[in-house]
């Protein structure tokens, strides 16, 4: 079993590779002695083609600016996202790591967190297999969403991001949220008119480079429980109020998940 010394992790092993790519690989590891298993996902910073872009457009000096401004943003994001590391339904990062680059330009980024499946690799298998979820699982992932919500927008923080690649299963069958990329702590809105989010699970005053508020994350848990529901016209009643106020016009949508 192929052991994980080059990333000064000797106690734990390769369980499999699940995924590979060439900015990044994934790993199932497992601990040698408690046996406890793990995701361990390595990952460049820049990716190949950011370096590209930045050996193509930048002199040495702007390189490095370039650089060091990347590696902020990820000491952000991680710091804003061990801030709710207790919490039962964001995802909890056990380590994470940037490390120089022992040849080359750049940093190593290593992340280490429980083991977890996204939506969107779940939403893939159903799919192959000719299945969709079922009410009761529709509603759970809902409920813990919107838990995680909670959470986060007490404390004054946006997801902005919500969609089935940042939604994740654990082994106790809980929903967390996770990847804090476009996360930010704001006041009551935003108002920098920046799109920030995937177009498919926008919400519109973000899509048309308006103010915005705390809302924006219900109208993309919204969406995504919208398409795992299909026809709206087969759901109960409650369930048809609850979809159309997350995903309608800012005024309408609950100020509280």
């Amino acid at each position: 079993m192929e052991t994980l010394e080059i990333y000064d992790m000797p106690s734990w092993s390769v369980v499999s590779k699940l995924s590979s790519s060439p900015d990044s690989k994934t790993f199932e590891a497992i601990n040698n002695s408690s046996k406890r298993k793990v995701i361990l996902k390595v990952s460049s910073i820049p990716t190949a083609a950011e370096l590209a872009f930045i050996r193509e457009t930048m002199d040495e000096a702007e390189a490095e600016k370039c650089l060091e401004y990347m590696v902020g943003e990820k000491k952000r994001e991680f710091a804003l996202q061990d801030e709710f590391v207790l919490d039962d339904y964001i995802v909890n990062l056990e380590l994470h790591d940037i490390r120089k680059k022992s040849e080359g330009f750049g940093y190593d980024l290593i992340v280490r967190s429980e083991m977890l499946i996204s939506l969107e690799k779940l939403i893939s298998r159903k799919n192959q297999d000719g299945q969709g979820f079922n009410m009761e699982e529709i509603v759970k992932l809902g409920l813990d969403i919107c838990k995680a919500l909670v959470t986060l927008h007490r404390k004054n923080v946006m997801h902005r991001d919500i969609k089935p690649s940042k939604i994740f299963l654990d082994t106790d069958g809980n929903y967390k949220l996770g990847d804090f990329s476009t996360a930010v702590r704001v006041g009551k809105e935003v108002a920098d008119h920046l799109l920030v989010g995937s177009l498919e699970y926008m919400a519109p005053e973000v899509l048309n480079r308006g103010n915005y508020d705390f809302t924006v994350d219900l109208y993309s848990l919204g969406i995504v429980l919208k398409n795992l529901l299909g026809e709206w016209s087969t759901l109960p009643a409650e369930m048809q109020t609850i979809l159309w106020k997350s995903t309608s016009s800012k005024e309408n949508r609950f100020l509280d998940a």
